[in-house]
């Protein structure tokens, strides 16, 4: 039966062992680094210490993730992520933002993304470090008319809060000659593959 044709699809792991006969590592056509998970019917994250520490893209693409999570170490290089085509519905964004600090690239397409909660999450822990981002096909976009609105708001405002809490930080440190100045926040205006600006 078909439910029995399911049940007998073969789960991995994500293994040492995987990462060196099944996994590709590539340089893709955006010049990164890049390592290839993509249709292993994964359906978690971990054990990603094993991942060879010089990529700067990971492709999680077409397997059966259901939360973005367990990203550790930190993978201070990584800035692309694509987990598009997986069951996501939920994201620890505090792992996300303390593992994967320099992420600029998000392709959450074709996922189960269906709370506006998951959206703020997203700008609370991404405003000013983003800079591409999709979720099409995805429950929110279409039992939310208006989720790009909704994307853009949650952005600016985290963003906005960020930029005054670095505004009050500077404040405190006028004193000192050695602080660095301010970092402009990036504003999330367009989806989809848009340039932030």
């Amino acid at each position: 039966s078909a439910h029995n044709q399911s049940n007998s699809v073969t789960t991995m792991r994500i293994t040492a062992e995987l990462l060196q006969t099944l996994a590709e590592q590539r340089v893709n056509p955006c010049s990164e680094r890049e390592l290839v998970l993509r249709g292993l019917n994964l359906q978690q994250l971990e054990h990603l210490g094993a991942c060879p520490g010089q990529i700067s893209a990971l492709d999680l693409s077409h397997n059966h993730i259901q939360r973005l999570e367990n990203f550790t170490p930190k993978l201070s290089q990584l800035s692309t992520l694509h987990a598009a085509h997986n069951v996501i519905n939920s994201l620890d964004m505090k792992n996300v933002q303390r593992y994967l600090p320099n992420l600029k690239t998000l392709t959450l397409c074709h996922n189960h993304i269906r709370q506006p909660a998951v959206i703020w999450r997203l700008a609370q822990s991404l405003a000013g470090t983003l800079d591409f981002l999709s979720l099409q096909h995805n429950p929110i976009c279409t039992q939310q008319p208006h989720y790009r609105l909704l994307v853009i708001y949650a952005f600016d405002q985290a963003g906005r809060e960020k930029q005054e809490e670095q505004q009050k930080q500077k404040g405190n440190n006028s004193n000192n000659r050695t602080s660095t100045p301010t970092k402009t926040i990036q504003i999330l205006r367009t989806l989809d593959y848009q340039r932030i600006r």
